[in-house]
């Protein structure tokens, strides 16, 4: 069973990729075509210059969604590289959380917790999976934070009646 779902989870990953490419495919067509208009205004005597402005701004918003899937390319091969460490990795993360005041104004001592890719039973030893990693990305990108804290997640167990 883990198998096929470690191989399904790859597979998703894998699709969304090959969509991006070829996106990233439709995008460089466009591109090539813009070219030739660019070539074939620059050749008119005047060229139009609301043509060109109009052909630049397409230009600049096809490069920016452009640089847009590389970027989620780059993210999709780290999270299917962090789906194989998770499945067929064998490891153990040491993260050291500062000291901190809680919500009553108790002071929570340094502590040292132990992150690894599946569920424990010792409260000392977290859960982190690529979504989780993917997760906390998007967070610090949306909402330009840091320090933040990774609780116990829930099992599949606690959301069923």
């Amino acid at each position: 069973m883990w198998v096929s779902r470690f191989v399904d989870d790859i597979k998703e990953e894998i699709e969304k990729k090959n969509k991006l490419i070829a996106r990233k495919q439709e995008i460089l067509e466009r591109m090539k075509k813009g070219e030739q208009f660019f070539l074939r205004e620059e050749a008119m005597n005047p060229p139009d210059k609301d043509k060109m402005s109009k052909g630049a701004k397409i230009v600049t918003e096809l490069m920016a969604e452009q640089e847009s899937i590389d970027r989620q390319l780059i993210d999709i091969d780290i999270i299917i590289v962090s789906k194989l460490e998770m499945y067929l990795g064998d490891f153990i993360a040491k993260a050291i959380v500062a000291e901190k005041l809680n919500s009553a104004g108790d002071v929570i001592p340094k502590t040292e917790i132990f992150l690894v890719p599946f569920k424990t039973g010792n409260p000392e030893i977290r859960e982190v999976t690529p979504e989780d990693i993917w997760f906390l990305k998007l967070i610090k990108q949306a909402l330009s934070v840091n320090n933040i804290e990774i609780m116990q997640k829930p099992s599949i167990e606690d959301f069923s009646d």
